[in-house]
């Protein structure tokens, strides 16, 4: 019967350091194209180049080579953009972040490019602070998005409906388990609300 007991102990105390450790060793890509296509046409009165300044750099050279721009539409606009920055020597990050407001008045979070350190109950989260280095900071105003679907590649998330993305400062992956920021990505205002 002990014996039983040490082995169930022991598988036990394997699962979990699995569970720890293995995402260090392996990495999820993940690919989704944008939710939208950006081309319409321009809104009254918006210039070119308004528009061109309000989407991402792939979709504006798509439509520069266009002779037809002045006869399309941006279908989202960037509210707000940033690159994601290592938080310390073990948890490193790049890659882009913009949350963009699409036609129908929802808010997607994109992120292209991301490459962070893999770990346990990863989230995708927001905060008011501009730059948080560590929990406190992480949480003023905090929203937990979704779990991270993938340590790397282009993803989008819908953010929920009572946020105001207008008054968010940052962008983080976030180690729910352990309370761990993974990487920050500070965001600039595009466009005003």
């Amino acid at each position: 019967m002990r014996r039983i007991v040490i082995l169930a102990a022991v598988a036990t105390a394997l699962a979990i350091v699995w569970w720890l450790a293995s995402p260090l060793f392996l990495d999820e890509t993940v690919d989704e194209d944008f939710p939208i296509s950006l081309e319409l046409q321009l809104p009254e009165g918006m210039e070119e180049s308004d528009a061109m300044a309000t989407m991402d750099s792939a979709a504006a050279d798509d439509m520069r080579a266009d002779d037809t721009m002045d006869d399309r539409m941006v279908e989202a606009m960037v509210v707000s953009r940033g690159s994601f920055r290592d938080v310390d020597a073990v948890h490193r990050g790049s890659g882009e972040a913009a949350i963009y407001l699409l036609e129908d008045g929802d808010y997607v979070l994109r992120l292209e490019g991301l490459d962070v350190t893999n770990g346990p109950d990863l989230f995708v989260t927001l905060s008011r602070h501009p730059d948080p280095t560590n929990r406190d900071e992480l949480h003023d105003g905090f929203v937990e998005v979704a779990p991270l679907k993938g340590n790397r590649g282009n993803q989008n998330y819908t953010l929920p409906a009572d946020v105001d993305a207008y008054d968010i400062g940052s962008v983080s992956v976030y180690c729910r388990a352990f309370g761990v920021l993974f990487s920050v990505a500070p965001l600039e205002l595009e466009a005003e609300g």
